[in-house]
């Protein structure tokens, strides 16, 4: 099995949305401690076997950025099927795992490093995964508590079943503990062990404990039986007295009643009398007392209501006129009307001064784009500062196209020799001496050497007229740099006179910028004056709307209901000045109407009087009781002639006396009552004899638990003679684990020595251990030499780096041995070689190079010098993270 690649959605440390692609050989991941190569190690695992459980509500490996924490991983098996494996933490944590075509691949409650690897999560942390605190243990690195006991299980078996029987029996290890734990657990002397003894023990006890009860059971249950018939007899007898008792019980009841019936008869017509001696009175003459008294009541009501009305009107006719006089309110409001006639006559003539004032205030603003308050707040000095910068900006354009035709006129003119000119003044020097030299040494005429001294004069004049030319250039640009200077100083003071003329210009209105200073001092006085105009006319329209309030104020104290409005107010003046006339009027009438229904009342009262005479009643009151006696006794009548038709004619002749009756019931009462509380003991003590019965029954019998204590007993025997064949089966099968122990050596130990002889470039070859005798619980003890014959060593006897050495060679040999004959794991080294010297660390590099041609190795260090050697020699794949 190899990984393909490796994509990580965030996990500790690691960068999220890393892909990683790993060659099926030697892979290299060389960064700094801290950097997340040991946590790429447990992303592997996590993905294999789960990230594990949340501590405090938090992963330990969720990103230190935040966000998803997972990935996903690639991997291909021996077979050439590729798979791909992800696993991602949400509120759970999501598993999916995949074929090369895309399907779900179900896993039935595995890990996918136990579907595909055969391995548990603590095996493959011991063949696979190798990190630096691994080498201080020899073999186990599955973690601790169960994990780690189930591991060291695990790997004593295998090793044990394949070395000894290559599989084909079972494991000779596992059955010899399983044959101990059986033994100890039937017999051991051991208190804490023997728990089938115990337990057998503890059963028989309770056997012989239940025969007893059982027998004193039985004892009961006839005891119990006897009982019962006996109240049965009891219960059969006391319901013969309570029967009879309760027909008892009935007659007196009867009787009882008849007594009060008689006596409540008696009763009803002693309060018939008594009620008739008091008078009485008929219907019809109710009726016409109750007529009369409620047609006097409404006609006194009736002058009442009038006379109120009355009185209403004449204060609503006080309240819209003052003093109730309409005739005061109408000639306070003939003057208020001449009032506001002068009001309007002096608004009119106002407006018509405003209208003129507008004319004039719009016929200026047409002019010049503003209205005369915006005019009116301009600085007159801001026109003045203006057209003193304009003269200035004048002034300084004139300087500057001065100081600029100057300049032009007074440059010298510039020329330029050709650039061949100073090629031929050199060769011709050149030429010239070339010639003298010539002469001087093949003897040539001497004319010659005439030639090549004019030849080398006129170089030198070319040479000498081609620097002076140079000078005067030089000269002409130095006059042209000042005099360019001095122009653009010009050209500045001018463009700080034109931007403080355009800043001065920013300060006025848009249309006032270009205008004449003549024009627009004229036209702000006219704005101010107009202002001052429009400020007396608004004080003058304000003195004129006070006057025209405090009018409106008296109109509305005469008439508080009218709207804003003056017209409002007068029209309301006049409306209450006739609503109080009528006012008036109306509440005559009423003191008319009041008086005609006194006088009704008054005779309504006479005629009443004389009807109570006649019925000898003092009021109203009187004759309602004598109504109400009448009534009473009506239904006194029908109550004694219901009573006589429930009582028979003997019992009209024949009195009973209650008193007597309700005694002689109550004793009955009592009696009754005694035999039924009897009568209950009885039921509820059958009862509980009945449950006792029914659970005696259902019991354990004397010979069933006599049954079950022989059955225990041979159970005993039994578990003796199982006890003794494990004990002589253990006994033959350490003699013959002993007898292969001294004879052959695991397979594992030769390829973990010849790793070792590899890694410590043959100081040490051989391997010795006792991991077949090794307690459950611990490291086996190691040791080794350096070759036939040598003494051996002890590994606490040797360095910290040799032993390091010695346990990575072991779990080398253990992936070897573990995946000789199904998937070829990966390596997953993390910094295992930080203890190695400089001799053996680069054969063990070496040893891991020749190991990648077999399985796939990918190597965690934060060695520079590690790194180097493996990518130079072994052309390592290097992975960045």
């Amino acid at each position: 099995m190899r990984i393909e690649r490796l994509s990580i959605g965030g996990f500790g440390s690691l960068s999220p949305g890393m892909v990683l692609g790993l060659d099926p050989g030697l892979n290299l991941v060389l960064a700094p401690n801290e950097w997340g190569k040991t946590t790429l190690s447990h992303f592997i695992t996590g993905l294999f076997y789960g990230f594990g459980q949340r501590r405090g509500g938090r992963h330990p490996y969720e990103p230190w950025g935040g966000g998803d924490t997972g990935g996903e991983l690639v991997y291909s098996l021996d077979s050439g099927q590729s798979f791909t494996l992800g696993r991602h933490l949400d509120k759970r944590e999501i598993l999916t795992l995949r074929d090369e075509a895309g399907r779900d691949v179900p896993l039935e409650r595995q890990q996918p490093g136990e579907l595909h690897l055969g391995l548990s999560r603590g095996a493959f942390l011991t063949v696979s995964r190798i990190e630096l605190d691994d080498l201080q243990q020899a073999l186990y690195a599955g973690g601790v508590g169960k994990e780690l006991d189930n591991t060291r299980q695990w790997l004593s078996g295998y090793f044990f079943g394949e070395a000894a029987t290559r599989g084909e029996v079972a494991n000779p290890v596992s059955v010899l503990q399983r044959w101990a734990a059986e033994r100890e657990r039937l017999y051991s002397e051991d208190r804490r062990r023997g728990a089938e003894t115990k337990a057998l023990a503890q059963r028989t006890a309770q056997a012989r404990e239940t025969l007893a009860l059982a027998q004193g059971r039985e004892a009961q249950l006839r005891q119990v039986r006897r009982e019962l018939e006996d109240l049965t007899k009891q219960t059969k007898e006391l319901t013969g007295e309570r029967d009879a008792a309760a027909l008892a019980v009935r007659e007196a009841t009867k009787h009882l009643e008849q007594a009060q019936t008689l006596a409540r008869r008696d009763q009803l017509l002693e309060k018939i009398e008594q009620l008739a001696a008091l008078g009485l009175a008929g219907e019809a003459d109710e009726a016409r007392a109750r007529d009369l008294q409620g047609r006097a009541d409404s006609s006194a009501k009736r002058a009442e209501s009038a006379k109120t009305q009355a009185q209403q009107a004449r204060e609503m006719a006080a309240e819209l006129a003052p003093g109730g006089e309409p005739e005061r309110l109408e000639a306070h409001l003939q003057g208020l009307q001449g009032l506001r006639s002068e009001l309007n006559a002096t608004h009119r003539m106002q407006e018509a001064a405003e209208n003129d004032l507008n004319r004039q205030t719009r016929a200026l603003q047409d002019r010049w784009g503003l209205d005369t308050a915006a005019l009116a707040s301009i600085d007159p000095h801001t026109f003045q500062e203006v057209e003193r910068l304009r003269g200035q900006a004048r002034e300084s354009a004139k300087i500057n196209e001065a100081a600029r035709v100057t300049m032009m006129a007074s440059l010298p003119e510039s020329k330029q020799l050709p650039k061949w000119w100073i090629v031929v003044a050199f060769m011709a020097g050149l030429g010239g001496i070339a010639l003298l030299v010539l002469t001087f040494l093949t003897y040539l005429p001497w004319w010659c050497s005439l030639i090549g001294a004019a030849t080398i004069m006129g170089g030198g004049a070319l040479l000498l007229l081609w620097r002076a030319r140079r000078n005067y250039n030089k000269l002409a640009d130095e006059k042209l740099a000042q005099a360019l200077a001095a122009a653009e100083e010009a050209e500045a003071k001018h463009a700080v006179t034109e931007k403080e003329l355009a800043q001065a210009q920013e300060k006025l209105p848009q249309a006032l910028r270009e205008a004449e200073i003549m024009d627009v001092s004229q036209a702000l006085a006219e704005a101010r004056r107009l202002e001052g105009e429009r400020a007396s006319r608004a004080k003058e329209r304000a003195e004129l709307e006070k006057k025209r309030e405090e009018l409106l104020a008296q109109a509305k104290q005469a008439a508080p209901m009218a709207s804003g409005t003056m017209e409002s107010a007068l029209e309301e003046m006049r409306k209450r000045a006739r609503q109080a006339q009528q006012a008036l009027a109306h509440a005559d009438r009423l003191d008319e109407q009041a008086q005609r229904d006194e006088e009704m009342a008054a005779s309504l009262q006479e005629d009443l009087k004389q009807l109570l005479a006649s019925l000898k009643l003092t009021d109203i009151e009187a004759l309602a009781q004598a109504r109400e006696r009448g009534r009473q006794i009506d239904k006194l009548r029908a109550a004694v002639w219901e009573l006589e038709q429930n009582l028979q004619a003997c019992d009209l002749l024949t009195p009973h006396s209650p008193e007597l009756a309700g005694k002689t019931l109550e004793k009955l009462r009592e009696d009754f009552a005694a035999l039924d509380r009897k009568t209950h003991d009885l039921s509820i003590r059958r009862g509980e004899l009945t449950g006792e019965l029914e659970h005696l029954g259902k019991s354990e019998s004397a010979a069933q638990a006599q049954a079950r204590l022989d059955s225990l007993q041979q159970e005993r025997v039994e578990l003796a003679r199982r006890h003794d064949a494990l004990l002589l089966a253990e006994a033959i099968l350490t003699r013959a684990m002993e007898e292969f122990r001294l004879e052959a050596q695991p397979g594992l130990l030769k390829k973990a020595g010849r790793f070792l002889a590899m890694a410590t470039v043959g100081a040490y070859e051989w391997l010795g251990t006792d991991l077949f005798d090794a307690p459950t619980k611990g490291d086996p003890e190691i040791s080794t030499r350096s070759g036939p014959g040598a003494p051996e060593r002890e590994i606490i006897a040797l360095s910290r780096g040799t032993r390091d050495q010695l346990y990575l060679c072991l779990r080398l040999a253990l992936a070897q041995e573990i995946t000789e004959k199904g998937e070829s794991l990966p390596l997953i080294l993390d910094d295992p070689l930080v203890n190695f010297d400089a001799a053996r660390l680069p054969a063990t590099l070496n040893m891991l190079g020749r190991l990648s041609a077999e399985r796939q190795v990918i190597m965690l260090t934060c060695h520079p010098h590690q790194a180097e050697l493996l990518e130079r020699k072994y052309g390592a794949h290097r992975l960045e993270i």
